[in-house]
């Protein structure tokens, strides 16, 4: 007995293979561009407004906002090759997955590891201490930009992986 729409044989499952991987490429290089547009946003408001390590929520909360823009156009288009007419019910399936990433999973773990449990960021930036680096920028490597950067980077792992699941099973698939 199959079960509709299973893999059933070999070549279909490196068919499968083949596009899943793909497609986490594909996602993995849009997420750099994507994250590196949050990242340089987030930081340069933390910056120029001196948010103090207990408020980087809200330049998370801007910056997740105008990542969300470039994530939808770059993962319809190139990464999973949406064809589907129905854009309006991507949009909502986009920005239920995107924001419950963005503003429910980073804006937390942002939050947590900057101020609640900074112990990453304190760590990271201890060993770019001890090989000198704050030295060659002491204005720009700093503890609080470390910190800042870490608990960044760790909300912006836990997202990545929510995201890649429910773009890929829910909000790209065609067959809505």
């Amino acid at each position: 007995m199959t079960v509709p729409g299973a893999v059933t044989n070999r070549r279909e499952n490196q068919l499968l293979s083949s596009s899943w991987t793909s497609q986490a490429r594909r996602f993995g290089a849009s997420g750099v561009v994507n994250t590196l547009a949050d990242y340089v946003v987030f930081m340069s408001l933390t910056r120029i407004f001196s948010i103090p390590l207990n408020r980087v929520w809200t330049a998370k909360l801007v910056s997740g906002g105008l990542a969300m823009v470039v994530s939808f156009l770059l993962n319809r288009r190139w990464v999973f090759a949406s064809r589907d007419a129905g854009r309006a019910g991507q949009v909502m399936r986009f920005l239920v997955t995107t924001i419950s990433g963005s503003w429910g999973i980073q804006l937390g773990l942002t939050q947590l590891f900057s101020s609640v449990w900074p112990t990453p960021g304190l760590l990271g930036f201890a060993a770019l201490r001890q090989v000198g680096v704050p030295a060659l920028a002491p204005s720009i490597v700093t503890e609080a930009a470390a910190i800042k950067t870490a608990a960044f980077a760790l909300a912006t792992c836990a997202s990545m992986a929510w995201n890649f699941v429910l773009y890929r099973a829910w909000v790209f698939r065609d067959s809505f």
